[in-house]
This record gives C-alpha cells, sequence and structure tokens, in this order.
C-alpha cells in the first residue's frame, strides 16, 4: 500500500473517532461528515446549514488532516463550488 493511500486509510478511521465537521483550508464551515461512501467518496449530510437541505459528495483527497475537525486541502468557497450532489 502506497504512502497516499494509508494516508486515506488512516483518515477515514480518525473520521469516525472524531466530532464529524469540515473546515476548508481557510478555516470556514464547509459541512458535516455523514458517511464514507467508498474509499475515495465522503458524503456530507443534507442536514448542514451549508448544504440547502441536500447532501453532497466529495473527494477523499481533498482531506488534509484531522483532528477535531476535518481540514480539507482547498478553500470553503472552492469546496462547495466542486462538490457533487449526492443522488
Amino acid at each position: 500500500m502506497d504512502a497516499e493511500r494509508r494516508k486515506v486509510t488512516v483518515l477515514f478511521t480518525d473520521m469516525r473517532l472524531y466530532v464529524l465537521l469540515r473546515a476548508g483550508r481557510d478555516g470556514n464551515h464547509v459541512g458535516t461528515v455523514d458517511h464514507t461512501e467508498s474509499a475515495d467518496r465522503i458524503v456530507l449530510t443534507g442536514d448542514d446549514p451549508k448544504a440547502g437541505g441536500k447532501p453532497h459528495l466529495i473527494s477523499a483527497e481533498w482531506v488534509e488532516y484531522v483532528d477535531q475537525k476535518v481540514h480539507l486541502n482547498k478553500p470553503s468557497t472552492k469546496a462547495t463550488s466542486e462538490w457533487q450532489a449526492a443522488a
């Protein structure tokens, strides 16, 4: 398993253990993690005020690190403009 794959696996494990809130690289709130859909996709809850009542998908590659929040490697405005609506 390469280093990047291990990093994502560890981050997914950490996301289940910590408060499931996300922050963009700029520190602004992006959404709330609902669950991981696969090894490379994260589902954000539609209940979050930023979500507009609809769940969204983001790439696991966007995750920079996890502490009490899941931090992204891009600003919140870019993340919300690039997320996909979940079916």
